[in-house]
């Protein structure tokens, strides 16, 4: 279906007909466009060059100033929507984690004093043995392990098994030794067997948003919000880290912000021929010009003809 979907709006591209639906000013930035247009808030297709009232809906027509249309917003028309695929989700408070993953070996098992409670994904009871892991990271800041962390650790040597545990001293820094101690009931980890572990450690709420929804553009990341109905603005958020599919917001947007998750290509395409082109740094600020190296001509020194000595004049008269 989704094939079906993109091949009719690449179709539609040619024709020249999702451009009108993709309510695109291409001469907006011209002298002749005017300094400001209205539109319907529920149908971006309807435009007009004064005010009014919506000949479909009867609502307000809204105000659209040169600015937002150099600026490179899009407004995508209702029934274009569903054609390209045009999704958006909110911007929203989530919880993301931050996986850390390491190589080591088992040691002895931990004494029983020092050994934490580790719970069975099953609920079921664990058994008494329990091994321990020294494991050094190689992935991700060992430093933000914390003690009490759930671990996933897998062995070379047992292809199919799978061990949980948790973390029980982190590292004194970023790229440290971690110990960690897992349940081993039936003693499949021996002692010296190397294994990979892998610490999930969760992170306090942050605003974050679907992967989906950034689009790359040389240093920049664009996301394109949908300010109203159909009206949509490409912004410039900060970003954090990424994680299981979901990026994190630093600043630049708002919680609740609607962004669009999907259809963002053909937003993309419609923005870049609408704006200048410096949001997407297709208009990079040109590099100074530095004057070419002046290397001086060696002057050659004039030949001096040397001065011949003095010689006696000839005797006259051929007297002495």
């Amino acid at each position: 279906m989704t094939v079906v979907l993109l091949a009719a709006a690449l179709v539609l591209v040619f024709r020249g007909e999702l451009a009108g639906w993709l309510a695109g000013d291409h001469g907006a930035t011209t002298s002749s466009a005017p300094a400001t247009s209205y539109t319907c808030p529920m149908d971006p297709s309807v435009e007009s060059d004064h005010p009014g009232t919506c000949p479909i809906c009867g609502m307000a027509l809204t105000a659209v100033t040169q600015q937002e249309r150099n600026s490179g917003v899009v407004r995508v028309a209702a029934k274009a929507r569903v054609l390209i695929g045009l999704d958006v989700a909110p911007v929203q408070k989530m919880t993301l984690w931050k996986h850390i993953v390491a190589s080591g070996e088992v040691v002895e098992p931990a004494p029983a004093a020092d050994r934490p409670r580790v719970s069975a994904p099953s609920g079921a009871a664990l058994g008494p043995e329990r091994s321990e892991i020294t494991a050094r990271v190689y992935r991700g800041p060992a430093s933000e392990a914390r003690p009490g962390d759930p671990v996933t650790v897998t062995a070379r040597d047992l292809a199919l098994a799978q061990f949980t545990g948790t973390v029980v001293e982190s590292a004194a820094d970023a790229a440290g030794t971690l110990r960690v101690v897992v349940d081993n009931p039936e003693k499949l980890l021996g002692p010296g067997m190397s294994v990979e572990v892998k610490v999930d450690t969760e992170l306090p709420p942050c605003l974050a948003v679907p992967s989906t929804a950034v689009l790359y553009a040389g240093k920049r990341r664009i996301v394109f919000v949908e300010r109203s109905k159909g009206v949509f603005e490409p912004r410039t958020p900060t970003l954090g880290i990424s994680s299981d599919g979901l990026v994190e917001i630093v600043s630049g947007l708002q919680d609740g912000d609607q962004v669009a998750i999907s259809g963002t290509f053909l937003l993309a395409a419609e923005s870049r021929i609408r704006s200048d082109g410096t949001l997407w740094g297709e208009r990079p600020e040109p590099a100074p010009v530095k004057p070419a190296p002046v290397n001086p001509v060696p002057v050659k020194p004039a030949l001096v003809k040397p001065t011949p000595p003095n010689t006696p004049s000839p005797p006259s008269n051929g007297r002495p």
